[in-house]
Formats: C-alpha cells, sequence, structure tokens
C-alpha cells in the first residue's frame, strides 16, 4: 500500500448539510476505490464484497463496519 493511492467517495454529512435536499434516502456513507493511473488514464478497482465480508468476519477489516442480515 505504500505506493497505492486511495480514493473515498462520501455520501452527504447529513449534520453539516444546511438548505440542502435530496432527491432520495441518504446516509452517511463511504465507498473506497484502489486508483491506477497510466498515462491519461485513471482506473478505479472497488472493494470486492466477499472480500470485506471474510476480512470483518476474521476481525481483519480496519474499517468501522456492521453487519446486517
Amino acid at each position: 500500500m505504500g505506493t497505492s493511492l486511495f480514493i473515498d467517495l462520501a455520501g452527504p454529512e447529513m449534520g453539516t448539510a444546511k438548505n440542502t435536499t435530496f432527491p432520495y434516502p441518504a446516509i452517511e456513507s463511504h465507498v473506497f476505490g484502489r486508483v491506477f493511473l497510466e498515462q491519461d488514464r485513471m482506473h478505479i478497482d472497488f472493494l470486492s464484497d466477499k472480500w470485506v465480508s471474510d476480512q470483518a468476519k476474521t476481525g481483519k477489516l480496519m474499517l468501522p463496519s456492521v453487519t446486517i442480515g
């Protein structure tokens, strides 16, 4: 991970959103992806749901998470 780039796409911060309306129900959230830059192109690989689930089950996931269902 020392030379990798990551992107954090965040949902709306509900506590700080002022005079903003959302056309859909929204929750504060994050989506992470690894970014690859090749010449004039950018490629994003998102985390695998199975990988995240496996990491959470073994206690190796370094992000706060909640399992539902």
